[in-house]
């Protein structure tokens, strides 16, 4: 049984009682999770590239897929420079660093020059900036650890919506070119804001003021791999539906335009399941919401394969999307009370690489499924399956108890 320092209260409020420094550094982390979560809006991207890079559409979607692999290794080895640097000038260099890759990608005619500079430089510094503010947030905010990092999770999920339906219209006036830059522009200048946001509120990340650990190696480790299979079930689902959320409304009879904006929805659901937990989570409640919500992603799921209309699939695919928004904010704040705040970052990459898992293998299992029965049926199944899999695994593995210990 391990002991949890952190007191909170039953029920934590984004109020006016939050100090003024502690509202910068939130802003702070928030405007660096804002830009960078734009990575998740590529599929706007899509085309333009099979154009510009005289490539195929697989060839395309890799530089996503591979990004996000770089973003996965830079969370789960980021801990390692965490505190090396003051967080003003570690945000600034990662939105600096993520905006270069895109301007150098921007100039570049050559598939290569893309997956270099988008895929390994922009996946990377992804990473980095979105696993460092997350942890800064719990560290930095004490009693309301739990709705930092949840807010700072759903300003990630923000940032894929606006971009989304900004850099369209840019697309469309002014090219793939333009569209790459004001992309990077934003990201800087999202950079320099987080950076004197920090700067002024005199932030700082100290992993050492924790005394929770897991008793032995071996129980820790033991107990990281529950973690990890109930994170990657938990999330698989959540994924599957953002990779091909336009592809299931298009053959519910949706045209191509419904199905984009119906794919939007799955974004917007995703940042309302943050935002709203963020505004309940507690560790009284922790274990409720952790095992209900795959719960309730497994119904949806099967409710999909009965959708008859594509306003049902997208009612639907937002449910799913508010499921997997609330699980990726309650996770990371899940494993810093569990593993102590010491181990949490380290612990928190860990288990992380099971969503840059899920993240490879739902979108493509779902693919290949729909490719062999012209259908989404059994990859939707498939997933409301590994997402009871997922309470199951939580509920027996990784207990969570409602006084605000684990076990």
């Amino acid at each position: 049984m391990v002991k949890n320092p952190i007191k909170m209260s039953s029920r934590q409020k984004f109020s006016p009682m939050m100090k003024k420094r502690e509202l910068q550094i939130l802003a702070g982390c928030m405007a660096v999770t804002l830009v960078l979560g734009t990575i998740h809006s590529f599929s706007v991207f899509l085309i333009p590239l099979e154009t510009l890079l005289t490539a195929t559409r697989a060839a395309v979607s890799m530089l996503y897929s591979v990004a996000l692999v770089f973003l996965t290794l830079a969370v789960l080895w980021g801990y390692r420079i965490y505190s090396a640097a003051n967080p003003a000038w570690l945000v600034l260099f990662a939105c600096t660093a993520a905006a270069t890759a895109l301007l150098i990608a921007a100039q570049s005619t050559s598939w290569l020059m893309w997956m270099l500079c988008y895929s390994v430089a922009f996946g990377l510094a992804n990473g980095l900036g979105y696993g460092f503010v997350l942890q800064l947030s719990g560290a930095e905010l004490g009693e309301k650890a739990g709705l930092g990092m949840a807010m700072v999770t759903a300003a990630y999920a923000v940032g894929s919506i606006v971009a989304s339906l900004i850099l369209p219209a840019i697309l469309t006036n002014y090219g793939l070119v333009s569209a790459v830059n004001a992309l990077a522009v934003s990201i800087a200048a999202g950079g320099i804001i987080a950076a004197g946001l920090l700067y002024f509120s005199n932030s700082h990340y100290n992993r050492t003021n924790d005394t929770a650990q897991i008793s032995t190696d071996s129980t820790r480790m033991k107990a990281i791999v529950w973690w990890w299979l109930a994170y990657g079930c938990s999330v698989f689902a959540g994924l599957m539906a953002i990779g091909h959320a336009a592809g299931i409304i298009h053959l519910l009879e949706g045209d191509y335009s419904t199905a984009t904006r119906g794919a939007v929805f799955i974004g917007v659901g995703s940042a309302l399941g943050g935002f709203l937990t963020g505004l309940r989570i507690s560790p009284q409640n922790l274990k409720q919401f952790i095992t209900a919500l795959p719960i309730l992603s497994a119904v949806v799921l099967i409710l999909l394969t009965m959708a008859a209309t594509s306003t049902v699939a997208i009612a639907l695919l937002s449910v799913v999307g508010f499921s997997y928004g609330a699980l990726i904010a309650l996770y990371p704040y899940a494993i810093r009370l569990h593993f102590g705040a010491q181990q949490s970052a380290k612990i928190y990459g860990q288990i992380f690489t099971a969503w840059g898992v899920a993240g490879l293998a739902g979108p493509v299992s779902a693919g290949w499924l729909y490719d062999r029965f012209s259908a989404y049926t059994v990859a939707l199944v498939i997933a409301a399956s590994l997402a009871v899999l997922s309470t199951l695994v939580f509920y027996r593995c990784c207990r969570f108890q409602n006084h605000g210990t684990a076990t």
